[in-house]
């Protein structure tokens, strides 16, 4: 075993102790004539991933069942991701997606906060 781990950190030495390759006296920069095109960063393009996207979607039908009064329908859609037990590459359940949808961020005003929970109340009311 001491013989195979000498050899690996030998061979790891030796690798790191070449000299580096001369460059080529023929190589010569381009030289620079008015026909030269400039070229320009390429600005990256933001893409919303299909995860993110579909997360979104889920919390803002959520919010908008919610809001509407649409109960029995905010109840189908959880009751179809708690059915389905269908997740995200990272564990995360889709149903929670619904749940977050109906709470505010944390920079949202007390208002929102308020909407949300008049919302959540009345549904209770009518369940019993």
């Amino acid at each position: 075993m001491k013989i195979l781990i000498f050899c690996v950190l030998a061979t790891i030495i030796s690798g790191c102790t070449k000299p580096a390759s001369k460059a080529t006296d023929n190589s010569k920069p381009a030289p620079v004539t008015s026909q030269t095109t400039a070229v320009h960063p390429v600005e990256p393009i933001p893409t919303e991933m299909t995860e993110t996207r579909e997360r979104k979607e889920i919390k803002t039908r959520a919010l908008e069942l919610l809001l509407g009064g649409k109960y029995d329908q905010l109840d189908a859609l959880a009751r179809t991701y708690r059915t389905s037990k269908e997740c995200y590459g990272d564990g995360m359940w889709k149903l929670r997606e619904v749940y977050n949808g109906m709470i505010p961020g944390k920079q949202s005003p007390d208002s929102e906060w308020e909407k949300r929970l008049a919302g959540i109340h009345h549904r209770q009311s009518r369940l019993g």
